[in-house]
């Protein structure tokens, strides 16, 4: 049987699954979305490669020893070809199919010379700096190479690097830009905002409901394997309960979002 992205994450040690670092289990939301895409060709483009970038006040140059995230999709989809982009090099990972550009999300030219390179993708998924100018910047970049129905990904949207976001032209934090009825002042917030007819649909997940589906899964899925369709058919139930406007988590504790998945319409 096929592993779940769950457990392939915590094989890896990617922080997308239960056990590794602040453990986000985004994985347990991938693996719904991405299951039928298993059964075909993908293209799979991922923004920000390893842990400890210029986010945590480290050189771009920073040793590159890692991609925890690449050999997951490369595990995952039997058929995939992975671009990976970030300001470090991680050039000495590349293989038939994974293919890195350098890049800084900051640098609007860069962005454009890298998105003429590119593909159409099946998935974007953004996990870089987190600073809200760079994810609103690389969404109007990059957002042309999605194929109709493709999927963009941004994580970790409600932690922003201070020192970074200080630095940087200011700009309506991302997670609080969709909740909007106006378009705000900034030239690059509105530029994204006006993006919206370009959405099939557009998701905010918590992280309240990460973390209950967090803790079911390391006490029950990791040491009960009949347990772990269960758990993920009753999550999948959740989500289409959800599927229509803006997603919710269940979970009366909700706080804040995590996470922001948008459809190509």
């Amino acid at each position: 049987m096929m592993k779940s992205l769950v457990e392939l994450a915590n094989d890896f040690g990617s922080d997308k699954g239960t056990l590794t670092g602040d453990a986000h289990t985004y994985a347990y939301i991938y693996d719904l979305l991405f299951t039928p895409l298993r059964r075909q060709s993908v293209t799979f483009c991922e923004i920000g490669l390893q842990r400890g970038g210029p986010e945590h006040k480290n050189p771009n140059s920073r040793a590159t020893t890692d991609v925890p995230s690449v050999r997951m999709w490369d595990s995952y989809f039997p058929d995939v070809q992975i671009y990976g982009l970030d300001i470090s090099d991680f050039s000495a990972f590349e293989k038939e199919n994974f293919r890195f550009h350098q890049v800084d999300c900051g640098d609007a030219e860069q962005l454009e010379r890298v998105a003429d390179q590119l593909p159409e993708m099946d998935v974007i998924l953004d996990d870089a700096s987190h600073a809200s100018y760079h994810q609103q910047l690389t969404l109007t970049k990059l957002f042309r190479k999605l194929k109709p129905g493709g999927i963009y990904i941004i994580e970790d949207v409600n932690w922003q690097p201070e020192h970074m976001e200080e630095a940087l032209p200011n700009v309506v934090k991302t997670a609080e830009l969709f909740k909007r009825d106006t378009a705000p002042s900034q030239a690059l917030s509105a530029e994204v905002w006006a993006m919206r007819d370009q959405f099939q649909s557009l998701s905010l997940i918590s992280n309240a409901s990460l973390e209950a589906h967090r803790r079911y899964y390391n006490a029950t899925v990791l040491n009960t394997v009949s347990k772990r369709d269960a758990a993920r058919d009753a999550f999948g139930k959740m989500v289409e309960r959800n599927a229509r406007g803006i997603f919710r988590g269940e979970s009366p504790n909700r706080d804040y979002e995590k996470l922001i998945i948008f459809r190509k319409a």
